[in-house]
């Protein structure tokens, strides 16, 4: 007696519900990935700007230095050679520009390192000249210095080339851009009366 062997394997049918499945899984997946970029992105924005309120704080309540100056300004320094991290720090020799290292040592300008979490980075810079209209990204800005000091709450800014030279301008706000690596964007603003906003 010969016996019939039944064939195993999928149906057309069965194939296209499971690739069917796949393909929902991944959308998800991948609209989930793009919500968590940009919730990252704000986290990041709404952070930066407490720490921007903080570096104000300090100079307008005259923050004592570690040499015991009271009259140094402190401020808030982005730069995109170093896209992860941020740096609110102590003026001291009055040069407008954060003069410490990436380690933060004791000593130095550092008041404290701040790093950026969860695959956010600083993208780009954009500024806005008194009179005119925000130039995004602003051309040849490398970094930027936010700084405050007694008695006076608005901010002045400073921006930067490459070479670390001051781009002579008279920037009435800035703008940081933060992206997560997902491309999720967010930003924080501030203008010279000293009005942070986030976008």
């Amino acid at each position: 007696m010969i016996s019939k062997s039944k064939s195993t394997g999928f149906t057309l049918m069965e194939l296209l519900v499971c690739l069917a499945i796949i393909g929902f899984v991944m959308a998800m997946v991948f609209l989930n990935s793009n919500s968590f970029g940009v919730t990252a992105a704000k986290a990041a924005a709404t952070e930066m700007s407490v720490d921007v309120r903080q570096a104000q704080s300090y100079g307008e309540s005259v923050k004592q230095t570690d040499t015991g100056n009271f009259t140094t300004s402190y401020g808030i320094s982005f730069n995109l050679s170093d896209p992860t991290a941020y740096y609110i720090f102590a003026d001291k020799n009055s040069n407008g520009k954060y003069d410490g290292d990436t380690s933060c040592s004791t000593g130095t300008e550092c008041v404290r390192k701040n790093q950026l979490q969860n695959g956010v980075s600083i993208a780009s810079f954009c500024a806005t000249v008194t009179g005119g209209s925000e130039t995004c990204p602003a051309p040849n800005v490398q970094s930027i210095s936010i700084l405050f000091k007694r008695p006076d709450p608005t901010a002045d800014i400073y921006t930067f080339d490459s070479l670390g030279s001051s781009i002579p301008n008279s920037d009435s706000a800035v703008r940081i851009i933060l992206k997560s690596s997902s491309g999720g964007q967010s930003s924080v603003g501030v203008s010279k009366i000293g009005q942070v906003f986030i976008k």
